[in-house]
């Protein structure tokens, strides 16, 4: 996968991917929310980090029931970005949790329940940040929801004086 790597502002890039998907989550009663600091620079391909992002918070309100929660979180430590995205929804069984990130892959929970999508969301969430040189995983409880983490190389640039 292509990038085009410039620096740019991970939160302003959070904040329109929370945006695209608020319309869904409020016709859903999902509380979607988004927690970052003023400015988190980082050169990265925005167009390809906005869909990775996208991807994520599509299947967090996919995968949420009515009243959830999704929240989105930026920060950084340890010279990495850190993306979080967060839900309450019915979690991956442990089972499943090794292959989310394979193509065409679905979980037992998505076939059962019959939640549509076709299993490339998240290999292209692994593919994008694989491209940055970053590291995706995910932390999941069944029946209690999913936490996917981003961590991307963040590369110190000198402000104004």
């Amino acid at each position: 996968m292509a990038v085009e790597l410039r620096a740019a502002d991970l939160a302003e890039i959070a904040g329109y991917a929370v945006q695209e998907f608020r319309p869904e989550a409020e016709r859903r009663h999902i509380q979607l929310t988004l927690s970052a600091p003023a400015v988190v620079s980082a050169d990265v391909d925005s167009a390809r980090i906005a869909q990775l992002l996208g991807n994520l918070i599509s299947n967090a309100v996919k995968f949420t029931p009515d009243g959830g929660r999704v929240e989105v979180r930026l920060g950084a430590d340890a010279g990495q970005a850190v993306l979080a995205v967060a839900d309450t929804g019915v979690g991956i069984p442990a089972a499943d949790r090794e292959r989310v990130f394979e193509r065409f892959f679905r979980t037992a929970i998505a076939t059962r329940q019959v939640i549509p999508g076709t299993g490339l969301g998240l290999a292209i969430a692994r593919d994008i940040t694989n491209a940055h040189h970053g590291t995706i995983t995910v932390d999941s409880q069944e029946g209690r929801g999913s936490t996917f983490t981003v961590r991307l190389p963040l590369r110190a640039r000198a402000g104004p004086a």
